[in-house]
């Protein structure tokens, strides 16, 4: 028999999922300002992975190998810094 999960808590935070999305939260309840309200943009590569994500002053993007997975993120803040996180493989 298949269920789903319809809500959870995770320390302060309890959450309720999307019934009709798979693993999509639809609500986050506690600790107020936490979590931002800010919109955030999500563009998609022709694979279907994530090639950038923006909010506010910030955004990520992502290098992707030839196999398809993440080599490299760079998040920057258009006011001052930018961070490189480098992927490798395991052998």
């Amino acid at each position: 028999m298949l269920s789903s999960i319809t809500t959870g808590s995770i320390q302060d935070f309890a959450y309720k999922f999307d019934p009709a999305k798979v693993h999509a939260v639809r609500n986050v309840f506690g600790n107020p300002g936490t979590i931002t309200n800010n919109v955030q943009q999500i563009a998609y590569n022709s694979f279907n992975s994530i090639s950038s994500i923006s909010e506010s002053n910030y955004q990520m993007d992502f290098v992707y190998g030839l196999d398809q997975q993440r080599r490299k993120s760079v998040l920057t803040n258009t006011s001052t810094s930018t961070q490189t996180t480098t992927y490798y493989r395991q052998l």
